[in-house]
């Protein structure tokens, strides 16, 4: 049974299901909901995330189901008293105390990633030596802590060329416009390019303009790091306890990025992307690295289907 909001769900995807249990996701009503499900008599109930939408919180804190479990699409423990068990990765480092529920760990990189069809129609494009060394950050409004624009500002303080960051914080409108202006603020004097959310393709060319990436934190990237490894970008990430502070080095790692890239402490980080900045032959063999170990992020479907099914049987 898909329980979904039929705005964010597509007939491909509603085609893989038996039934298809609808929210209003416009004006979702608890009551309404909790009944639907309660009629639907569910053995289970799987949360691919939680945290992205309200009424999908609403029923992670209730116990609509003998077994409830979730995988990390939102990473981070649900905090609930209902969430039975989370399925997570063994190929990323976390502290378990951060989660309330039992964790089910599954060998190897996790959840395997399907690449958008514009992520390989171009080769990706390597500057030997740029004037100007871009540093792209693909990373959400929220993900700009006031600790990671500080380490922007002591990079451009430090930095041994001319450099310039290359904000992608995926948003429109007035948010946009605020993630520009704060940006700005936070670093006079440092050139910097913020983007708004374009089109896939379009956001790849901006992307390709660049030479580097930096991860932001306490929050880490995903879907932003595949992108840049995917155009042949080293990445600097910032480890930690929490699961969404390893993003990054669930993806750095299978396709041969050296540990040094990924910093333990802020000091660390700095020093790391300095090295990058200030030594083109590094950095180029890096990228040259790079190119073509898409596969790294993607598995075969029956691996799939084995992978998860086998932890949701047991």
């Amino acid at each position: 049974v898909c329980i979904s909001d039929p705005r964010h769900t597509d007939d491909a995807t509603r085609a893989l299901f038996d039934e298809h249990l609808p929210i209003n996701g416009v004006q979702p009503r608890p009551k309404e909901i909790f009944a639907a499900i309660d009629a639907a008599a569910l053995e289970a109930i799987y949360f691919p995330s939680v945290g992205m939408t309200a009424w999908g919180i609403w029923i992670a804190n209730r116990r609509s189901a003998p077994l409830q479990f979730m995988t990390l699409g939102h990473p981070a423990t649900s905090h609930s008293p209902h969430m039975d068990f989370v399925l997570a990765s063994t190929g990323i480092d976390f502290d378990p105390a951060c989660f309330s529920e039992k964790l089910v760990l599954v060998e190897g990189a996790g959840t395997p990633f399907q690449l958008h069809s514009a992520s390989l129609e171009t080769a990706p494009t390597i500057r030997r030596n740029p004037e100007v060394l871009r540093i792209a950050v693909p990373a959400k409004l929220f993900k700009l802590s006031a600790e990671f624009l500080g380490a922007c500002a002591e990079i451009a303080k430090r930095a041994s060329r001319p450099i310039e960051f290359h904000f992608f914080p995926n948003e429109t409108g007035i948010l946009f416009q605020l993630a520009r202006q704060r940006i700005e603020e936070t670093l006079p004097g440092v050139r910097t390019t913020t983007y708004p959310s374009t089109a896939y393709s379009l956001y790849l060319r901006n992307l390709d303009l660049c030479d580097i990436a930096i991860g932001g934190f306490v929050f880490g990237n995903t879907n932003g790091a595949v992108d840049c490894l995917v155009r042949a970008l080293p990445i600097v990430a910032l480890d930690g306890p929490e699961i969404h502070q390893g993003s990054e080095q669930i993806l750095m790692r299978p396709v041969g990025l050296p540990e040094w890239l990924i910093a333990k402490s802020v000091p660390e980080y700095i020093e790391a992307t300095l090295r990058l900045i200030n030594n083109d032959e590094e950095r180029v063999a890096l990228s040259e690295a790079l190119v073509g170990k898409t596969e790294a992020f993607l598995k075969s479907e029956a691996e799939r289907k084995d992978d998860f099914a086998g932890a949701v049987w047991w």
